[in-house]
């Protein structure tokens, strides 16, 4: 008898190896992906934050408009989590005209990075005199450590400057 209970005991020492050995290759390429994905996201982050800040920015200033019937050149006016200056980016307001028009940068610190610069107008949006905002941000096609030009209003439509590629926020009329 105490010869089976050994063939058991080998037994089930065997599988218990097999069984951990199983649990250890699959545990290896789980390490391996949390490595990779711990170092990849925040490059990648680094990508996203001047796109992903300018966007609020813009979109602070036009709730900032709404409320106030004016644009503000103080990043801390629009209560976003956002600093002026970043590892990445500095951030700019230039309100060209309180009532009209607000520029705002996003200048890359470095050079694999994009630049930006995003424009929020006041335009009338009926003939009640009511306004609306219009927003176009613009980035450099080239990594640049220089944001575009300001997008120009041209009738209720803005239009980035050469060298730079678009977007809208709000539908233009």
């Amino acid at each position: 008898m105490s010869n089976q209970t050994s063939t058991d005991q080998s037994i089930g020492l065997i599988a218990l190896s097999i069984g951990l050995g199983c649990g250890f290759i699959l545990l290896v390429p789980f390490i391996f992906f949390m490595l990779v994905f711990a170092t990849v996201i925040p490059s990648i982050g680094q990508y996203l934050e001047g796109s992903l800040n300018i966007s609020k920015l813009s979109k602070g200033q036009e709730d900032y408009f709404f409320i106030n019937n004016r644009f503000t050149s103080q990043i801390s006016d629009l209560n976003l989590d956002i600093k002026s200056e970043t590892n990445n980016y500095s951030y700019r307001i230039n309100v060209v005209d309180p009532e009209k028009s607000v520029k705002i940068t996003a200048k890359a610190k470095k050079k694999e990075l994009s630049s930006y610069t995003s424009a929020v107008f006041a335009i009338k949006a009926d003939s009640k005199n009511q306004q609306n905002t219009l927003t176009k941000i613009c980035w450099s096609k080239v990594d640049s450590l220089n944001p575009p030009e300001m997008p120009k209003l041209i009738g209720n439509k803005a239009q980035c400057s050469p060298g730079s590629n678009s977007f809208s926020l709000t539908e233009e009329p």
